[in-house]
């Protein structure tokens, strides 16, 4: 299974993760980069050709929420990061073959505090972008819970 887990925002990270056997082998990260997701259009563009390239199973996203005590610094502000979701779930549907989208609450990212990543999947680790090992981290819970990983 190829999954290509997104951490979305005004830097998006993007992390390629492969597991093989879920009940048996590790995941691993087979590439990671960072975007800047101005200007959208040429973001697109560049997500259209990732997915031609990847040819991932899943997209994996952080399920992007503004809490209480960021929202006065949203007020008036466009919300990139919430057109960047929508955006990339609406050009997963419309490549050949459509690509399965997943959400993933981003409090589920708690469940991979560092030291977890340290004793069950140090490689995570020496990402040093938090951008980059949250996507890393969105791809660790999603085959925990929908695939049956068993760190």
């Amino acid at each position: 299974m190829r999954i290509l887990a997104i951490d979305p925002g005004e830097k998006t990270g993007f992390a390629v993760v492969e597991l093989s056997t879920p009940a048996v082998d590790t995941p691993k990260v087979l590439d990671t980069w960072e975007w800047l997701a101005s200007p959208l259009d040429d973001f697109a563009k560049g997500f259209l050709r990732i997915l031609r390239e990847v040819k991932p199973d899943v997209v994996v996203l952080e399920d992007y929420r503004i809490f209480a005590s960021k929202a006065k610094a949203h007020i008036g502000q466009p919300l990139v990061t919430a057109e960047i979701l929508g955006g990339l779930e609406a050009l997963s549907t419309i490549t050949i073959p459509p690509v399965m989208t997943v959400r993933i609450p981003a409090s589920k990212k708690g469940r991979w505090p560092q030291a977890r990543l340290k004793s069950k999947f140090p490689e995570a680790l020496n990402i040093h972008s938090p951008h980059l090992r949250d996507a890393v981290v969105l791809a660790l819970v999603y085959l925990e819970e929908k695939e049956g990983w068993l760190p």
